[in-house]
């Protein structure tokens, strides 16, 4: 029980102190080398569209340093319904970013998820949804990590072939 304490207390400082010392750096685990966040809005719902950009409003204001996408009106890629996607590139922006999200997505679907060398697992299995999950289009995904890994082989062919 205590080691338990102990945790929760080095957790909650995390949040407690609003400036982080420079000295106090965060780091991705490995291989995650971002997240995005995707806010969802039923495309037929006229409230939850003004709701979805209210809330890009409130996030613009609020993390002017977090780079948001415009607001898509139609399903893209593999997502299902309009969406609008934030980046957060930073772990300390995540930290703060997220719990944000947690209290003030309203109505909203969101998706969070890594980016790492696996596109399907990282929409999938290492996703985190708040409100509504929603069924992504995994196919996409799967041809979509066909390419980058094709890509990924030719490119090391080619680097193998100037090396000799």
């Amino acid at each position: 029980m205590e080691a338990f304490r102990r945790r929760l207390s080095s957790i909650s400082s995390l949040f407690n102190n609003r400036t982080m010392s420079t000295s106090a750096s965060l780091a991705w685990p490995t291989p995650i080398t971002k997240y995005d966040v995707h806010i969802y809005w039923l495309p037929a719902n006229q409230r939850q569209k003004y709701e979805a950009s209210a809330l890009l409003d409130r996030i613009a204001k609020q993390f002017p340093h977090l780079w948001q996408s415009r607001m898509h009106d139609r399903a893209i890629g593999p997502h299902p319904m309009p969406m609008a996607e934030i980046d957060v590139s930073k772990p300390e922006d995540f930290v703060t970013f997220v719990p944000w999200m947690a209290m003030n997505h309203g109505s909203l679907s969101v998706l969070i998820h890594p980016h790492t060398d696996d596109a399907v697992l990282d929409h999938t299995t290492h996703a985190l949804w708040l409100g509504q999950p929603l069924p992504l289009d995994t196919d996409m995904l799967r041809a979509y990590q066909d390419q980058l890994n094709e890509r990924d082989r030719w490119e090391k062919a080619q680097k193998k072939e100037e090396e000799l």
